[in-house]
């Protein structure tokens, strides 16, 4: 992906918002995640497994299928971090057009989709505490949107993400039967 993206206002504006918390230490930056990941697990883990699988209109997306895009996108968020921190190319963030960024579908209950973001959650936070040591922040990963991130870019990022999928899940929630 070339690191020369064309002007975008809008794009400018959320760098700014996921750029905030990158500049928090390390501790705070580390609490911000955890604190937006318990936001969407307590938004969600009371649904019933019908209720989680529904969604309200076709080809909407459901409570299900929202979980899966944030398990696939802090998975690689987290690959992005880590790499990065030690001073390592990272696999590839973004997938191929069309492609769904999502893990795939699985038999697994509602219950056993938000124990595997329960772990995706703590490998996050693990990642992130990396970042409390040297990190040469000149090393950049990029996103089809946002450009270069580095190491703690991402983990801005991910504040700005599961925010913004809280809030998505919240209005599906609301509307679940």
């Amino acid at each position: 992906m070339a690191h020369d993206l064309p002007p975008n206002p809008v794009r400018d504006h959320l760098l700014t918002i996921i750029r905030a918390p990158s500049l928090l230490p390390t501790p705070e930056l580390v609490e911000s995640i955890r604190a937006v990941q318990a936001r969407l697990l307590s938004t969600v883990e009371s649904l019933p497994d019908a209720s989680a699988a529904r969604s309200r209109d076709p080809g909407a997306w459901s409570v299900r299928d929202l979980l899966r895009h944030v398990i696939d996108a802090e998975e690689r968020v987290t690959a992005q971090i880590a790499s990065l921190s030690a001073g390592r190319t990272p696999p590839e963030y973004n997938v191929l057009p069309g492609e769904p960024m999502q893990i795939a579908e699985t038999s697994d209950t509602h219950a056993g989709i938000l124990e595997r973001l329960r772990r995706t959650n703590a490998l996050m936070l693990e990642a992130v505490h990396l970042l409390e040591r040297d990190v040469d922040l000149t090393l950049t990963s990029s996103h089809d949107f946002f450009g270069p991130l580095n190491a703690r870019e991402w983990a801005g990022f991910q504040v700005f993400h599961d925010t913004d999928h809280t809030a998505h899940a919240v209005t599906l929630v609301a509307s679940a039967p």
